[in-house]
C-alpha cells in the first residue's frame, strides 16, 4: 500500500506473522483493545508492521499534549469505536505520520467495483432508453433507484 511510510508484510493468511504470535507479544492493555470485536482488524494491521525495520508501537488508551515530548513516536491510540491511529515519526520531516487504521485499509476494492459495475449494466440493460440526449442517460440509473441527483 502506497499510503504507508513502510512495506507492510504479508497478511498472515498469506505466509506473514501469525495473530497468535503477534497477539501474545502484546502488552496486556492492547490485548484488550484488539480482542474487542470492532478492533480485530488493528491486530492485523499490526501482523503486517515490519517490526524488526520499524519497531513495535507502544499503546496508549488516550494521548495528552505531554506526549509532544517524544522524539520518535510509534504508538497506537483509539480513534473512536473501530478505529486507531498509528503515529510513526518521518525521520526526513518534523512532522510524524498519522496513520489511520480502519477496517478497510487493506482491503482490495477492485473486485467490488467490479461487482458494482456489473450490477449497474444489468439495471440500464433492463431499462427501457429512448432518449438519445446523454444527460438524460446519465440519470437512468437515479431513476431506477429513486434517488435525488447528487450536485
Amino acid at each position: 500500500m502506497e499510503a504507508l511510510p513502510f512495506d507492510p508484510l504479508p497478511a498472515p493468511e498469506n505466509g506473514g506473522c501469525s495473530r497468535e504470535e503477534i497477539y501474545s507479544s502484546l502488552s496486556s492493555e492492547m490485548q484488550e483493545f484488539v480482542s474487542r470485536e470492532e478492533n480485530h482488524h488493528i491486530l492485523d494491521y499490526i501482523c503486517r508492521l515490519p517490526t524488526e525495520e520499524i519497531g513495535f508501537p507502544e499503546f496508549y488508551p488516550r494521548i495528552s499534549r505531554a506526549m509532544r515530548s517524544i522524539k520518535h513516536p510509534n504508538l497506537i491510540y483509539p480513534a473512536g469505536k473501530g478505529l486507531a491511529v498509528h503515529i510513526y515519526p518521518d525521520k526526513e520531516d518534523v512532522r510524524n505520520y498519522y496513520i489511520p487504521i480502519e477496517p478497510c485499509l487493506f482491503q482490495k476494492l477492485d473486485s467490488k467495483l467490479e461487482e458494482v459495475e456489473k450490477l449497474l449494466i444489468d439495471v440500464i440493460h433492463d431499462q427501457d432508453i429512448t432518449t438519445k440526449d446523454p444527460e438524460e442517460k446519465k440519470e437512468t440509473p437515479r431513476k431506477s433507484s429513486g434517488k435525488k441527483p447528487v450536485k
